[in-house]
């Protein structure tokens, strides 16, 4: 099914045991989730959209990351996060300056934000498969964001995506 509102495509396989060494000098992609508080989500989108989307400028401009994208749920939901930013690096050690804010900072919420919304989950992951469309107006884009548990190994479900579910998207 052909579907002209899903202008990116992000899949990510989570990397463990062996992977790590083989995603070494691979790109490799931070995914954090948070969840706001039910009384405080207006009030996280709003600080998500000025001074969250600021710091997360300043520290891609000061090379900390290559790319961050930051993606809020349209619809408040118990199930789902509310925030998902996904911070790409070149590699696994280019990480390491990340790790260093997370410290002082996590998730890199102000006190403020901490007020508002905690982080529920941070995980490494491999980069797949990443399209965008041409014509991408980022102001009415769409995004799907989906977790789920595999049964199989990492490289079985890796093979899976490439071969079935990445030639799906580009049809």
């Amino acid at each position: 099914m052909k579907s002209r509102f899903l202008l990116l495509v992000l899949m990510f396989l989570a990397l463990a045991g062996a992977a790590w060494s083989a995603a070494a000098d691979s790109p490799v992609s931070l995914v954090l989730t948070y969840k706001a508080r039910p009384e405080a989500r207006a009030d996280f989108l709003a600080w998500v959209e000025t001074a969250g989307a600021a710091r997360f400028a300043a520290w891609k401009a000061g090379g900390v990351f290559s790319d961050a994208q930051l993606l809020f749920s349209t619809f408040p939901s118990s199930a789902n996060p509310d925030l998902v930013a996904i911070l790409d690096f070149p590699n696994l050690a280019a990480s390491a300056r990340w790790r260093e804010i997370e410290r002082r900072s996590p998730g890199e919420l102000t006190q403020e934000a901490l007020r508002l919304a905690v982080v529920e989950s941070g995980n490494y992951g491999e980069i797949l498969s990443r399209a965008v469309a041409a014509k991408r107006d980022p102001a009415r884009a769409a995004y799907l964001v989906v977790t789920y548990a595999t049964h199989v190994s990492a490289a079985e479900y890796a093979k899976y995506v490439l071969g079935y579910t990445v030639p799906l998207m580009k049809e």
